[in-house]
C-alpha cells in the first residue's frame, strides 16, 4: 500500500484545494525554499494518520491547522490521501476488495473533527485500526524520521543505542514495566515487614497472657488436686471391692469366650448349610423330573425288567449295548450307529442262563435280544489288516469302529460283536479305496452315513433329521449322573447338619452363659460410675491433665514469646538498615546476573551447534522424502494390480450366486421338514411343561412346611432359655423383685440417665465460687476483646501470604520474561547489524560499519558503533569526517526501520548534516533494501532529490503554497517538469 495523491484544503499554507498527483511507488522527494511549505506536506500527511502530539506537526492544537487560524475566512482545513491498495498482501484487514483507498480527515474552527474512509463517515477508531495493521502507528512513528534526529543518534550512549534495539525488538515496554513492578515489590517487601512487626508484638501480647492464663489455672489446678486427694482416700474402700468383682466377672466373661471360639461355630452357618439343603433339594427334583420326561419321551432308552427271583442280582444284567458305551468323539456318532444298527439295543448279560430267566420271568414289554458276555464269540479286524488299511489311505483317515468309543474292560467281548468288524473312513473317497481292496474287503462306513459293503450291498443319501440313539443316550446319562451328584451332595449336607446340632446346642448354652455375665458386668461397670468414689477420681484425673496442660502452656508461650521478640529486633534493625540491605541485595542480585549471562553465552554455542544438528536432520528429512515418493509410486502399481484381482474376484461371485441359489432350494425343503417337526415338539413340551409347573408347586409348598417348622423350634428353643435366664437372675438377686418397679423411673435410684441429683449441686455450688473468686481478677470481655484481635491477626496473616505469593510470581514471571527479551534483543541486534552494515556499505562504498558491545561488555550492557574506511577499523567516531559520522548515523535508523518495514517513510531534512558527496548514493541505497516501501524525502540539496523518481518543487506565491511535479531526466541529474503538474491555486 502507497500513497497516489494527496489534496490539501485550508491546511496551513494551503488555503486553496491543492492536489499533489502522481507520487512514485518508491522514491519520492519534496524540495523548496525555506517557508514555502514543503514540510507542511508531510504535516498534512501525519495529520490525517491520526497523530496526536500536535508538537510533532508544529502545531499547539488543532485550529493552528486551519489557514490563518481561520481569520482569512476560511474555516476548515481537509486532507484527502488515495492509496494504492493493489497489492493484497499488505492490504489493511477488510479493504481487500477495494484497490483504492481514499481517507479524509477534516477539521473545523471550533474543533469539531471528522474522518471519512471512501466517502464513508468512520470514527478516529476504525482509522487508527486500519493503519496500524499495515504498520503504520503515527502515535509511535518509526516511520518518520524528523530534522535533528541524525545529531541526536550521533550523541547517544551505548545504553540508549541499546535502547533503540529494544524499542525495535518491542521489550523496552517491558523494562519499564518490569521497573515499576520491581518498586511495587520493594513497597510491598516494606509493607511486609511492617505487617510482620506487628504479628510479632501480637504475639508477644498473647504470649504474654497465656503465661498469665496458665500461671492462674496451674495455681488453682493444684490447689484442687490437694483437697480432692483428701476426700479420695476416705471412699477407697468400697470401690476396691466393687471394681475387684468386676474384674472377675470380665474374666470369667473372656473364658465363656475362649470355650466358645475352640468350638469354631459360625452362627449363620445352620441356616447356610439349611438354605443349601433347600437349593439341592429343588435341583434334585428337577433332575428327576427331567430325567422321567426324557425316559418318557424315548421310551427305547430304558430297559425295564421286573426280577424273575427273590434276591436277585441286578448287577447280572449289564444294561443296553447304548447306556454301556461313552462315544469319544461326537462326529462319529452317525457312523457308529450304522456300524451298530440294532445291536445297539442288544442287552448285555453276565452268563447264558441269566438271559434265559429275563425271557422267561423278566416280563419284558418288547422282544430283545440277549449278548451273555461267557458264551458270545466275535471276530475282530485283525491288527496287520487295520495296517493295510492305514497306509492306503493315511492312519488318521480310518479307524476301527472299536477303538472310537470308551466301555468298562469286562464288556470287551460285546463290544467286539457289535462294533469289532468295521472300519470306519472320513469321506467316501477313503471308505471305497478301504471296502474293495483286495487285501482288506471288510464292511466299511463314512463320517456323513454312507455304507460300503464288498459282499455287494452299497447305502447312503440324506439321513433323518432327528436326535441320534447316542446322542439321546448321552443326554439320558449327563441328567442320571447329575442327579446322583447332587443325592450325595445332599446326603453329604445331612450328615454334617446332624453333626452341627450338637455344637450349635453347646455354642447356644455357652453364649447365654457369656451374655448373662455381660450384663452383671454392665451393671457393676453402672455402679462405679455412678459411685461418689469414680467422680472423684474422674475429677482428679481431671485436675492431672489440666496442670499438666498449663505446666506444658506456660512452657511454650515462654518460648514463643522469646522467638517473636528476637524475630522483632532482627525486623526492627532491617527497618533502620533497609537502604544498606537494599544494597548488599542489589550486589547479590548482580552477581547472579553475571553468572546468568555466562550461562547465556554457554547456551548460545550450544544453540549454533544444535543448528548445525538441525541442517543435518533437515538434510536427511529430504532423502525420506524422496524415498517416500518412491513408495507411492509402487503403491500406486500394487493398487493397479488389486484392480485387476477385484475384476477376476467378480466373476467369481457370479458362479457362487449360481451355487446359492439351489442351496437355498434344498435348505426350504429341509425348512419345511423342520417346521413339521418343531410343532409336534411345542406341543409335547408345553405339557410337560405343565406337569413339571405343579410338581415345582409342590415341592414349594413342602419346603415352607419345613422352614416354618424349623423356625417355631428355634423360636421355642429362645423361650425357653430366656425363662430359664430370668429363673436364675431372680434366685441370685433377691432385690431385683423387691425394687424392679423402680427400675428406669426418672428421678428414682435406679434412673440411669442421670446422675445423682445431690452430687450434681453440690459440684455445681463449687463451681460458682470459683467463677465469682476468679471474676474479681479476670476481666470478663477479655475474650470478646482477644476474637477481635484474632480475626484482625488472622487478616494479617491472610494479606501477608497473598503478597508474599504474588511476589514469587511476579519474580517467576520477571525471570521467565527475562530470558524471553534477552533472545528477542539478541535477534533484533543481529538483523539490525546486518542492515546497519549493508547500508553504511552503500552509501559509503568501500567503508563497513556495525553495532558491538563496549569491550569487556555484553549485548545486555550497551552498543556502540564501530567503522571500518578500508581495513581499518576507527577507535572512535571522531577519527571521521562530520559527514562521514551522520552516514553513521542514517545507516543505523534506516537499519532500525528494516527491521519492522512499513509501507511508506517520511524523512524530513534527514540530510542536513550530510556532505553533498554522501548525499548521492542514498537513492541508490533506497532501490537496494526498501524495495516494498515508498520513501517521501523533504531535502534542500541536490545531491539527494536529483536521485529521486519524483520530485515536488513548492513555491510560496501571494502568501499561499503551490506544489509543482517533475520526473527525473535520462541523465538522472536534472529533473524536467511533466505535463502533469499538481493542481494549485490560480
Amino acid at each position: 500500500m502507497h500513497i497516489k495523491s494527496v489534496v490539501l484544503e485550508g491546511f496551513k499554507s494551503y488555503a486553496q484545494r491543492t492536489e499533489v498527483n502522481g507520487f512514485d511507488p518508491l522514491f519520492n522527494a519534496i524540495t523548496g525554499l525555506n517557508g514555502s511549505g514543503k514540510s507542511n506536506i508531510l504535516d498534512s500527511i501525519c495529520f490525517l494518520l491520526g497523530i496526536s502530539n500536535l508538537s510533532q506537526v508544529r502545531a499547539a492544537n488543532l485550529q493552528d491547522l486551519v489557514y490563518k487560524n481561520g481569520q482569512a475566512g476560511i474555516t476548515k482545513a481537509s486532507v484527502s490521501i488515495t492509496f494504492d491498495n493493489s497489492d493484497k498482501k499488505q492490504s489493511p484487514l477488510g479493504f481487500e476488495v477495494h484497490d483504492e483507498i481514499t481517507v479524509t480527515r477534516q477539521v473545523v474552527i471550533g474543533g469539531r473533527n471528522k474522518y471519512l474512509i471512501n466517502g464513508v463517515n468512520a470514527n478516529n477508531t476504525r482509522v487508527q485500526d486500519l493503519f496500524c495493521s499495515v504498520g503504520l502507528n503515527v502515535n509511535n512513528p518509526h516511520f518518520l524520521i524528523m530534522q535533528g534526529r541524525i545529531t541526536k543518534v550521533l550523541n547517544m550512549k551505548p545504553p540508549e543505542i541499546l535502547s533503540m534495539i529494544e524499542e525495535a525488538a518491542g521489550t523496552r515496554m517491558y523494562e519499564y514495566k518490569k521497573i515499576a513492578a520491581q518498586k511495587t515489590i520493594e513497597k510491598k517487601e516494606a509493607k511486609l515487614k511492617e505487617i510482620q512487626m506487628i504479628a510479632c508484638k501480637n504475639d508477644i501480647s498473647k504470649a504474654q497472657t497465656e503465661a498469665k492464663q496458665a500461671q492462674m489455672k496451674l495455681k488453682h489446678a493444684q490447689q484442687e488436686l490437694k483437697n480432692k486427694q483428701v476426700e479420695v482416700k476416705k471412699m477407697d474402700s468400697g470401690y476396691r471391692k466393687d471394681q475387684e468383682a468386676l474384674e472377675a466377672v470380665k474374666r470369667l466373661k473372656e473364658k465363656l469366650e475362649t470355650e466358645m471360639k475352640k468350638l469354631n461355630y459360625e452362627e449363620n452357618k445352620e441356616e447356610n448349610l439349611l438354605e443349601k439343603r433347600r437349593q439341592l433339594s429343588r435341583d434334585i427334583s428337577r433332575l428327576k423330573e427331567k430325567y422321567e420326561a426324557l425316559l418318557a419321551r424315548f421310551p427305547n432308552l430304558q430297559f425295564a425288567y421286573k426280577d424273575p427271583e427273590k434276591n436277585w442280582n441286578r448287577n447280572c444284567v449289564k444294561g443296553l449295548v447304548a447306556s454301556l458305551i461313552s462315544v469319544k468323539d461326537t462326529s462319529t456318532i452317525t457312523a457308529l450307529e450304522l456300524v451298530a444298527g440294532e445291536r445297539l439295543y442288544n442287552v448285555v448279560v453276565d452268563t447264558e442262563v441269566t438271559g434265559k430267566k429275563l425271557l422267561e420271568k423278566g416280563e419284558l414289554k418288547r422282544r430283545y435280544t440277549i449278548i451273555p458276555l461267557n458264551k458270545i464269540s466275535a471276530r475282530c479286524i485283525a491288527p496287520e489288516t487295520l495296517r493295510v488299511a492305514q497306509n492306503l489311505v493315511g492312519p488318521n483317515n480310518v479307524h476301527v469302529a472299536l477303538s472310537l468309543v470308551d466301555y468298562k474292560p469286562e464288556l470287551q467281548k460285546a463290544m467286539e460283536f457289535v462294533f469289532g468288524t468295521t472300519f470306519v473312513c472320513d469321506n467316501m473317497d477313503h471308505a471305497k479305496k478301504v471296502a474293495f481292496d483286495k487285501r482288506i474287503m471288510t464292511r466299511t462306513v463314512t463320517l456323513g452315513g454312507e455304507v460300503f459293503d464288498p459282499h455287494g450291498t452299497l447305502s447312503g443319501g440324506a439321513r433323518s433329521q432327528a436326535a441320534s440313539i447316542l446322542t439321546k443316550f448321552q443326554e439320558l446319562k449327563d441328567v442320571h449322573d447329575e442327579l446322583r451328584n447332587k443325592e450325595k451332595e445332599l446326603q453329604a449336607l445331612e450328615e454334617e447338619l446332624a453333626h452341627l446340632k450338637n455344637t450349635a446346642e453347646k455354642y447356644r448354652q455357652l453364649k447365654q452363659q457369656w451374655e448373662m455375665k455381660g450384663e452383671e458386668a454392665d451393671l457393676l461397670q453402672t455402679k462405679l460410675q455412678q459411685s461418689s468414689y469414680h467422680k472423684q477420681q474422674e475429677e482428679l484425673d481431671a485436675l492431672k491433665k489440666t496442670i499438666a496442660e498449663s505446666e506444658e502452656t506456660l512452657k511454650n508461650t515462654k518460648e514463643i514469646q522469646k522467638k517473636a521478640e528476637e524475630k522483632y529486633e532482627v525486623l526492627e534493625n532491617k527497618m533502620k538498615n533497609a537502604e544498606a540491605e537494599r544494597e548488599k541485595e542489589l550486589k547479590d542480585a548482580q552477581k547472579k546476573l553475571d553468572c546468568a549471562k555466562t550461562k547465556a553465552d554457554a547456551s548460545s554455542k550450544k544453540m549454533k551447534e544444535r543448528q548445525q544438528e538441525v541442517e543435518a536432520i533437515t538434510l536427511e528429512l529430504d532423502e525420506l522424502q524422496r524415498e517416500h515418493a518412491s513408495c507411492k509410486q509402487q503403491l500406486e502399481a500394487v493398487n493397479e494390480a488389486i484392480k485387476s484381482y477385484e475384476g477376476q474376484i467378480e466373476v467369481m461371485a457370479a458362479e457362487v450366486a449360481k451355487n446359492k441359489e439351489s442351496v437355498n432350494k434344498a435348505q426350504e425343503q429341509v425348512t419345511k421338514q423342520k417346521e413339521m417337526i418343531t410343532a409336534q415338539d411345542s406341543v409335547i413340551k408345553a405339557k410337560y411343561a405343565e406337569v413339571v409347573k405343579h410338581k415345582e408347586e409342590n415341592n414349594d409348598s413342602q419346603l415352607k412346611i419345613k422352614e416354618l417348622d424349623h423356625i417355631i423350634s428355634k423360636h421355642k428353643r429362645e423361650a425357653e432359655d430366656a425363662a430359664l435366664k430370668v429363673t436364675k437372675m431372680l434366685k441370685d438377686y433377691d432385690w431385683i423383685n423387691a425394687e424392679k418397679h423402680l427400675f428406669g423411673q426418672p428421678n428414682s435410684a435406679y434412673d440411669f440417665k442421670t446422675n445423682n441429683p445431690k452430687e450434681a449441686g453440690q459440684r455445681l455450688q463449687k463451681l460458682q465460687e470459683m467463677k465469682e473468686k476468679l471474676g474479681r481478677n479476670v476481666n470478663m470481655r477479655a475474650m470478646s476483646v482477644l476474637t477481635e484481635a484474632e480475626e484482625r491477626y488472622n487478616d494479617l496473616m491472610k494479606k501477608k501470604r497473598i503478597v508474599e505469593n504474588d511476589k514469587s510470581k511476579i519474580l517467576a514471571t520477571i525471570e521467565d520474561l527475562d530470558q524471553k527479551k534477552n533472545q528477542a534483543l539478541n535477534i533484533a541486534w543481529q538483523k539490525v547489524n546486518k542492515d546497519f552494515g549493508s547500508i553504511f556499505s552503500t552509501l559509503l562504498p568501500g567503508a563497513n560499519a556495525m553495532l558491538a558491545p563496549p569491550e569487556g561488555q555484553t549485548v545486555l550492557d550497551g552498543l556502540e558503533f564501530k567503522v571500518a574506511l578500508g581495513n581499518t577499523w576507527k577507535e572512535n567516531l571522531t577519527e571521521l569526517s562530520g559527514g562521514q559520522r551522520s552516514l553513521v548515523a542514517l545507516s543505523l535508523i534506516l537499519s532500525m526501520l528494516l527491521f519492522k518495514p512499513a509501507p511508506i517513510y517520511i524523512l524530513d531534512e534527514v540530510d542536513a548534516a550530510l556532505d553533498l558527496s554522501h548525499t548521492q548514493n542514498i537513492g541508490q541505497m533506497l532501490r537496494t533494501h526498501f524495495t516494498h516501501s515508498q520513501f517521501i524525502v523533504v531535502s534542500l540539496k541536490e545531491g539527494m532529490f536529483n536521485n529521486a523518481n519524483v520530485l515536488f518543487k513548492t513555491k510560496f506565491v501571494d502568501g499561499v503554497s503551490t506544489v509543482s511535479r517533475f520526473t527525473q531526466s535520462q541523465n538522472g541529474r536534472v529533473p524536467k517538469e511533466t505535463n502533469s503538474k499538481a493542481k494549485g491555486p490560480k
